[in-house]
């Protein structure tokens, strides 16, 4: 209870006193026999996958075809193996032939001689005031004078020549051949319809005719027969006096049109219908 409490003592500064360092741990196992547990160091050209020591061995194993590590398979080589040797610089190759070439002589032998001709010596002089007689003014002239004139070239193109001349190209007989195709097609197609409307069309008979003209006839004269009962009403005030009268007119005119299409010389009727 004394000791959390506050105490005037505490203000004075204590000595530090520095704790016992502990002893380094070092292992009874040599680390630099076996690398780490799966450790990918010398593990190239083996039959082993990419890692080794997967059992966390201690000790090497005994050796044999399934191990093998590179000298150089560590985090270096030893100091001083890399050291260039002085004995295998470069020197000149045995079989280098020379730049000269070589010629045979008479007797087998060889002779080595320069790739150019040699430089004149100053005993050595030169041929000087050679000349010649010839006229090369008069021998021009002559010489095309003499000379046949050239023909000069045709290149226009014969085309009558042509193996196909005056003949009709294939690509305009495959053209006729398929306009004639679509004309056969189509005519095919009218004389379908054609026969198609013969099939449900008549002739309307003489017999039928008289009847409807009789028919007709009788309606005119019923209609016409009312019409002249309204004639004499000159003053139409109501609508259906108007009305009445335009519907006669009408009837009137269209049996007239009918009767005028009955007295032609064929009538076709539809069978459909």
């Amino acid at each position: 209870m004394l000791a959390e409490e506050e105490s005037i003592y505490n203000l004075i500064p204590k000595e530090y006193v520095a704790p016992p360092k502990p002893a380094m741990h070092r292992s009874r196992f040599n680390g630099s026999t076996l690398p780490p547990t799966g450790s990918t160091f010398g593990t190239h050209t083996t039959s082993k996958p990419g890692i080794c020591n997967l059992g966390g061995d201690y000790e090497e194993p005994a050796g044999g075809a399934h191990e093998f590590r590179k000298p150089g398979a560590t985090f270096g080589v030893p100091k001083g193996s890399l050291k260039p040797n002085s004995s295998t610089f470069l020197r000149k190759s045995p079989n280098q032939t020379s730049p000269q070439r070589e010629t045979i002589r008479s007797d087998g032998g060889r002779i080595k001689e320069p790739r150019k001709p040699a430089v004149p010596t100053r005993d050595e002089k030169p041929l000087m005031g050679l000349a010649t007689s010839k006229n090369f003014v008069t021998s021009n002239a002559v010489e095309n004078i003499l000379t046949a004139a050239k023909k000069p070239l045709d290149n226009t193109k014969q085309f009558t020549k042509k193996v196909d001349y005056g003949r009709t190209p294939e690509y305009l007989q495959k053209i006729k051949a398929d306009i004639n195709d679509e004309y056969e097609f189509i005519r095919k197609m009218q004389e379908a319809e054609e026969e198609q409307k013969r099939s449900t069309v008549r002739v309307l008979t003489d017999e039928e005719r008289d009847a409807l003209l009789q028919g007709l006839k009788a309606q005119w004269e019923k209609i016409n027969s009312q019409y002249q009962l309204i004639t004499h009403v000159v003053t139409l005030d109501t609508i259906g006096k108007v009305r009445r009268k335009e519907q006669y007119e009408q009837t009137l005119a269209q049996i007239e049109k009918d009767i005028e299409r009955i007295n032609k010389k064929y009538i076709f009727v539809d069978t459909t219908q």
